[in-house]
């Protein structure tokens, strides 16, 4: 008779997998449904019974240490999906334990695991990883718990990480592609400087002629450079860790955030990549029952940017005195007239939550529109301005040989 391979859901949440005979799939089908198991994949297979029962070799992951957003994202969407379908918390979180390929990611859910089982509550046992999860994380589930309705806000979590990472992966990629054109470009000249010119250099000098000005600032400026190399790099290292040190600082970090707001086409992006970020986090906040000071408090602080974080303190300040939000949210540098306007028209009918979360998907889309256009531009400017650089070293190193061909010439 023909096998079936099958995956079930046990009345208690736990997957099973194994195989079946049966004289068609409706035959099979009915029998696994009548031992009370709920059938998620049903699918005739070839070979012997032993052979397909026969334990497949597990696929190891490749662990990294540190926490990335991508795993947050997979552990927040998968709780979604299996609380979301019925099973259990902590049977859900063995399961997500699985698929996770950060160390101190699994180290975390392990130890939050324990504390489960022990008889804490999610949100108290997320709040003793307050490196991993953010006060975000953390005020979500505790209201999801408090309410009752852990999925929904377990879904609403998973949809904000994955839309902030998926801005991040935007602003990520505008900012490489002109990091990487600019690191290309300085290896190129460097490489022309400390290989080439030096060929030349003793090639005119063997010829014994006046070299014109131009072969003679690039013929200096390649001594200089291979002479004081160790020098440079010397000078170079200590700048960075002299600037990482100082932004590492509160005074540091508010003059880069400011900075990073000022900059031409990147400041933009990332001024609209803050709003859409508040926008969507105080949403969220909003729409799970999380107090209206409390959220700002916490959108403040994990905003990322000192700029932010000062002028959403002020608007906590404000709103704590009773004035609505939108009035001293328009007294910053960031927000501009068309968040002010959309959120005083939430607070005034009552639906902020949706009205923040409509902004955070325009400024989205305005960011997504700003990255394209800053690539458009950068590349043909970018390679232009390498042409320019590469093509004034070539000619310095070929005005020399017109003089000499055309001094052999006179000569004959």
């Amino acid at each position: 008779m023909p096998l079936y391979s099958y995956t079930v859901r046990e009345k208690d949440g736990k997957i099973k997998r194994g195989v079946k005979e049966g004289q068609n799939q409706t035959e099979v089908l009915a029998s696994l449904q009548g031992s009370g198991l709920l059938v998620t994949q049903l699918i005739e297979v070839l070979g012997t019974t032993a052979e397909v029962s026969k334990p497949k070799k597990k696929t190891k992951l490749k662990l990294h240490k540190r926490v990335r957003l991508g795993d947050m994202i997979l552990m927040a969407r998968q709780l979604a999906t299996l609380v979301g379908a019925g099973i259990t918390l902590l049977r859900s979180i063995e399961m997500v334990l699985q698929q996770i390929e950060s160390k101190n990611l699994r180290k975390a859910i392990e130890e939050i695991q324990e504390d489960i089982r022990s008889g804490k509550t999610f949100n108290s046992a997320l709040a003793r990883h307050p490196k991993i999860f953010s006060d975000f994380w953390i005020n979500l589930i505790r209201m999801g718990e408090a309410g009752g309705h852990l999925p929904q806000t377990l879904d609403q979590l998973a949809t904000f990480l994955e839309g902030q990472g998926l801005l991040q992966s935007k602003v990520i990629s505008a900012m490489v592609y002109p990091m990487v054109l600019v690191g290309v470009s300085a290896l190129v000249i460097v490489g022309f400087l400390v290989k080439i010119v030096p060929i030349f250099s003793q090639l005119f000098s063997s010829f014994g002629v006046e070299l014109p000005p131009l072969t003679r600032i690039v013929i200096g400026a390649s001594e200089l450079f291979r002479r004081q190399i160790l020098s440079v790099v010397l000078v170079g290292g200590a700048i960075f860790f002299l600037a990482r040190s100082f932004l590492r600082t509160e005074r540091g970090k508010r003059r880069w955030d400011r900075i990073k707001l000022s900059l031409p086409l990147l400041g933009e992006i990332f001024r609209k990549t803050a709003i859409a970020n508040f926008a969507r986090g105080l949403g969220t906040l909003i729409k799970s029952g999380v107090p209206i000071l409390y959220s700002l408090e916490i959108i403040g602080k994990s905003s990322g940017n000192k700029v932010v974080e000062e002028i959403l303190e002020n608007v906590r300040k404000e709103v704590r005195e009773g004035r609505p939000i939108a009035d001293p949210l328009g007294e910053g540098e960031v927000f501009d007239s068309v968040v002010v306007q959309m959120v005083r028209i939430g607070e005034e009918i009552g639906e902020l939550g949706n009205m923040l979360e409509k902004v955070g998907k325009f400024y989205e889309s305005q960011v997504e529109t700003l990255t394209t256009r800053l690539v458009t531009l950068i590349e043909p400017a970018a390679i232009l301005v390498m042409g320019v650089i590469v093509g004034i070293l070539v000619v310095s190193m070929y005005l020399p040989i017109f003089s000499i061909s055309q001094l052999a010439e006179k000569s004959m």
